[in-house]
């Protein structure tokens, strides 16, 4: 069982009358006056549905089942990304996840299939860790998803990715922000949402890649959302690489992370689900998804010790009653 703490910042939740918005408050005024303003920026929507998770964990992928379905009209991408690395203004969030969306309405694989006006919104754990406790108010009662994956994948991603954007030398260095790995804040989270008895679950990707079917299925209907395993495949959607960075106006700053997933054409596609990971390929060839060829000990020593740490939360995670789980397992990746 996790642990129940207490709220870990001024900018959370605390419980208050059920008579008030989704029975939830913040417990600072700044924080109150943020949870406001992301109520009234998604006001125009049928819903907000949002999901945070730690980087490469295949979150965009995921977000892009969600395109399919006619409920939805809009995406909003990581709408606190800039706030974090360039210290802008929440305004800029706000537009993102507002009237700036990203209108994914001639994205899907039926162009202009949108009977609904929903917005998904992906996030990652540390950009929003300062603003979980609004963002989270703002979603009146709406239960949260989070979504996770084995950390030695995850982490072996985020330096993979590193390198190939021009940052060889991240993770070697002891003052080396750990907490863009995202797993520090996604414990955090978790353990906020226990403690005030706000509703969450938790998604492993792996268990995706095992059985999309029937852990989609439930995700939507956590969300009580009509689901069509139809869902699972798109079209190319290259077009949208510039929404997808929110730091550079031509979307260059970040094109290495998204290319592949945009052009992919389903959620088992091997190109779009986490670029270069050994998972899928082993998933594919039909070996264990646990069988990781770059273990700790290969890990920068400031990475490994935060790694050493994020496995065994990973385990206790696992064993979380609000974990999904799959239906079916599943032999290899499609």
């Amino acid at each position: 069982m996790l642990r129940r703490v207490s709220p870990i910042s001024t900018g959370l939740l605390r419980r208050v009358s059920t008579s008030s918005a989704g029975g939830y408050v913040c417990a600072s005024h700044a924080s109150d006056k943020l949870a406001n303003q992301l109520i009234q920026a998604t006001s125009g929507f049928d819903g907000l549905h949002v999901f945070v998770a730690p980087p490469r964990t295949a979150s965009t992928p995921f977000a892009r089942v969600f395109w399919e379905s006619p409920a939805f009209q809009f995406y909003s991408h990581e709408p606190f990304e800039s706030v974090y690395y360039q210290g802008k203004s929440t305004d800029v969030a706000l537009k993102c996840i507002g009237e700036g969306a990203a209108d994914i309405t001639d994205s899907k694989k039926k162009a202009g299939d949108s009977g609904g006006k929903a917005i998904i919104v992906k996030e990652m754990t540390f950009q929003v860790a300062e603003h979980f406790g609004a963002l989270l108010a703002s979603l009146q009662g709406k239960p949260i998803m989070f979504l996770m994956r084995h950390p030695l994948e995850a982490v072996e991603s985020r330096l993979r990715m590193k390198r190939v954007g021009g940052e060889p030398d991240w993770g070697k260095n002891d003052d080396f922000p750990a907490n863009e790995l995202g797993f520090l804040d996604l414990v955090h989270q978790v353990e906020h949402c226990e403690y005030v008895g706000y509703p969450y679950h938790i998604v492993d990707v792996e268990d995706c890649l095992k059985d999309p079917e029937g852990m989609f299925a439930q995700v939507f209907a956590a969300w009580d959302l009509k689901w069509d395993k139809s869902y699972l495949e798109w079209k190319d959607a290259t077009e949208l690489l510039v929404k997808f960075d929110n730091l550079s106006e031509d979307g260059s700053k970040h094109s290495h992370l998204y290319v592949d997933v945009l052009k992919s054409t389903s959620f088992g596609d091997p190109k779009g689900v986490v670029e270069g990971s050994t998972t899928e390929a082993q998933i594919e060839s039909g070996g264990s998804e646990t069988e990781h060829q770059v273990g700790v000990d290969a890990m920068p020593d400031p990475v490994r010790k935060h790694l050493e740490w994020s496995l065994q939360k990973y385990d206790e995670l696992r064993n979380n009653p609000n974990l999904i789980h799959p239906t079916r397992e599943r032999d290899t990746f499609r």
